[in-house]
């Protein structure tokens, strides 16, 4: 990727009803060191004030830019800020969690220093108070901090438990994500058992590093505990439909059967 002068990293935030937690999720990323970061929010609708406060910090720090649209989903609101990001790489956090200072600092810079079509920290699990909770599994040290294939990568994580399918635990070449021209699946749950493989399975080279950056907010008004079970069982379907059809470009041989038999085991999980 030819250097420029311009944007290292975009970090894109889908924005819906999360009023009481937005202003800790902006704050901590203004304590991201000398990077020059564009934040974009995507307010997805919002009927509380998460709108009015993304507009404030946007009169404060001008690397902050705002996207109003009707509520169609984090999804859709994550391919908009694809639509118009600038930086380097991207970065994708949720409204109601935050970063560890200093974090997407490292991240970015070490990504470059490998080229790396996507790299992966760890996170950890916090309660609605934002009180710490447990962190994420740790990874096998003997792939850190080498470049793997994105199959190499993805059969390791998943086949030690360490796979994790959160979009927020990774940031991506934008150019990578341009050439494999990816979005999104709009209009369903679940999007990320859909995304994540996709993306880090088409990857030439992915850098996993053990740097504990994300902090996951865990509480009952997450999509999860709300949806209608019809959704829910279309969306899995969905991604069933997809996956099967994603697999169906590798062989039944070396890496690639591996690889195939661990996208048929993660279907097999989410469709439990």
């Amino acid at each position: 990727m030819e250097k420029n002068n311009s944007m290292e990293l975009t970090v894109i935030i889908p924005v819906y009803n999360t009023e009481e937690y937005l202003s800790a999720c902006l704050e901590s990323l203004m304590r991201q060191g000398n990077l020059r970061l564009e934040i974009i929010l995507v307010n997805d609708g919002s009927t509380d004030r998460s709108g009015e406060i993304a507009e404030q910090y946007a009169r404060r720090d001008s690397r902050i830019k705002i996207l109003h649209q009707e509520n169609r989903g984090a999804s859709a609101a994550r391919n908009a800020g694809l639509e118009v990001a600038q930086g380097e790489y991207i970065a994708f956090v949720d409204s109601d969690d935050w970063i560890k200072e200093d974090s997407l600092y490292e991240l970015y810079h070490k990504a470059v220093r490998c080229q790396a079509d996507v790299l992966t920290g760890r996170l950890r699990y916090c309660n609605q108070d934002g009180s710490i909770g447990n962190s994420s599994r740790q990874v096998d040290e003997d792939i850190l901090n080498i470049p793997l294939s994105g199959k190499e990568c993805f059969n390791r994580l998943v086949a030690t438990l360490s796979y994790l399918p959160m979009p927020v635990m990774y940031i991506y070449s934008r150019d990578y994500l341009k050439n494999i021209q990816a979005r999104f699946e709009e209009g369903i749950m679940h999007e990320d058992e859909l995304w994540t493989p996709l993306i880090l399975c088409q990857a030439a080279k992915v850098i996993v590093v053990d740097l504990e950056f994300y902090y996951y907010r865990m509480h009952e008004k997450s999509v999860s505990h709300t949806a209608k079970i019809n959704k829910r069982l279309y969306s899995l379907f969905r991604i069933a439909d997809r996956l099967i059809e994603f697999a169906g470009r590798f062989t039944f041989t070396g890496e690639d059967r591996e690889l195939k038999n661990w996208l048929y085991t993660i279907l097999g999980h989410n469709m439990r």
